[in-house]
């Protein structure tokens, strides 16, 4: 292992960061496969001072600089501490609301390794941390792609929110409170569903990994980089919306200090926009993880179909693949008045609402320069790196302002936002193909009262969709 620092730091700061090789699951493109491997990491902390072996090999939590996983812990979802909650929601600080929804508790899994020499590809010879167990591996991929998502964001997208700048926090095979008895001390908690999935709790700003129930062939979802790049893109959308304390502190009181802070500019149109809120926010969410997990994979399926259980009938296992062209007779390929309802009744499955936004995203990019679509899919990654991702964070802060305005969330508000800061960094050129792209999906309903008065940003442009009658086109309304 490669030590970056002195023994007299070691001893002085009670343990220091190492360039450290570890066995993990990884996918690998040049053979489109998952597989174990090797990489360096130079985040992990779990030095072991004074002992013959450098680090621990049996612990309660894999430390890191911008990374830790625990392993158990107990998650309240929010309810079970609302009457808690009630009395404090306006002074509360950030940490401290986080800190009401995740308690420590005594270590159900244990991180178990050893240290062995590996023969690296070049021929050279390093020792390595080698899991011992299913679960160690499971917390140690965990571990590894949590780190290099947060480094991508930071250092790739520019993004400087709490999402990338705090560190990240996973519990492995947690349980689910359910009921606060006391404040930070948790209370009567139940196991989650064994599962093999992996999930992003907002109240806790924690991830949940959950172990596998019945171990495959398959890769688990919970250690599929794709997959944990998703979920980190919901800290993201979550800390870039209620980056100011303002907003944050807004949605607190409206989450759990009964305050309803949105007001329905449209009452005519007997749509309930505030009731359907809640789930377009939720399809925009799922959205937006979804362009985070491609802008990091650099692939239109994000990884994500390696250890899904296909299902060519099934919508939310199908389309999850922005490159795929869909179906008009059976996909949700058009925002339209039945699907607003559907979200105002609280039955619209907010994942198809999502995927319609990624694939809009996804095929909207062009080159600024001349407008041209990309050549390949490497010119098509680079642009969401550098221009339309970063764009989409920008959005996202504007949203927060809107959102204290008036709390109701609406698709083509967002749209709206995102489509004003593409100018901000290439010009008008890098917008065209986006306008076509978002009018085919969501141009279609009349947006009479945007919030804060956002402009229309597509004027002009003529939306063309299958679901479309009279010749499939339509005077485009973002």
């Amino acid at each position: 292992m490669k030590r970056i620092c002195l023994l007299a730091s070691l001893l002085l700061s009670g343990g220091c960061t190492s360039h450290v090789l570890v066995e993990h699951f990884d996918f690998v493109d040049n053979t489109d496969t998952f597989s174990l491997v090797y990489s360096y990491v130079d985040s992990f902390l779990n030095a072991n001072e004074g002992l013959p072996l450098p680090y621990n090999p049996a612990i309660d939590t894999l430390e890191g600089k911008r990374v830790v996983i625990r392993g158990g812990g107990q998650v309240a979802a929010g309810d079970p501490c609302r009457g808690m909650l009630t009395p404090d929601v306006a002074s509360l600080s950030r940490d401290d609301f986080y800190a009401l929804h995740i308690v420590a508790r005594p270590t159900q899994v244990n991180l178990q390794y050893n240290i062995q020499p590996v023969v690296l590809a070049d021929g050279s010879v390093d020792n390595a941390v080698i899991p011992a167990d299913h679960d160690s591996l499971a917390m140690l991929t965990a571990y590894v792609h949590l780190d290099r998502v947060q480094a991508f964001l930071r250092d790739v997208l520019k993004d400087d929110s709490r999402a990338a700048t705090t560190r990240a926090v996973g519990l492995f095979d947690p349980e689910a409170v359910v009921s606060c008895s006391v404040p930070g001390l948790g209370g009567p908690s139940v196991p989650l569903i064994l599962s093999d999935n992996a999930a992003y709790n907002p109240s806790a700003d924690v991830f949940i990994l959950l172990r596998d129930a019945l171990p495959t062939a398959e890769v688990a979802l919970g250690t599929n980089p794709g997959v944990l790049a998703h979920e980190f893109g919901h800290r993201v959308f979550e800390q870039n919306l209620y980056i100011s304390d303002e907003a944050f502190r807004r949605k607190v009181q409206e989450l759990y200090g009964g305050q309803d802070f949105c007001t329905d500019d449209t009452p005519d149109d007997e749509i309930d926009d505030c009731k359907a809120s809640t789930l377009l926010q939720k399809g925009i969410n799922e959205g937006f993880a979804d362009i985070i997990a491609y802008t990091y994979m650099g692939r239109p399926d994000f990884g994500f179909t390696r250890s899904l259980s296909y299902d060519e009938n099934e919508p939310s296992t199908r389309d999850r693949n922005f490159a795929v062209e869909l179906d008009p007779e059976r996909d949700f390929i058009i925002y339209d008045e039945a699907y607003v309802r559907q979200a105002e009744e609280g039955t619209l499955s907010y994942y198809f609402l999502g995927t319609l936004f990624g694939r809009g995203f996804y095929h909207g990019i062009t080159n600024p320069q001349t407008g041209a679509a990309p050549v390949d899919e490497d010119e098509r990654v680079e642009l969401a790196r550098t221009v339309y991702t970063p764009a989409m964070l920008r959005a996202l802060r504007r949203l927060g302002e809107d959102y204290l305005v008036n709390a109701r969330f609406d698709p083509r508000q967002v749209i709206r936002r995102f489509l004003q800061e593409l100018p901000a960094t290439t010009g008008n050129d890098a917008r065209s193909g986006m306008c076509q792209a978002m009018c085919d999906r969501f141009g279609r309903l009349e947006y009479p009262a945007p919030v804060n008065n956002v402009a229309a940003q597509c004027t002009g442009f003529t939306g063309k969709n299958a679901l479309v009658k009279n010749g499939g086109t339509f005077p485009c309304q973002l």
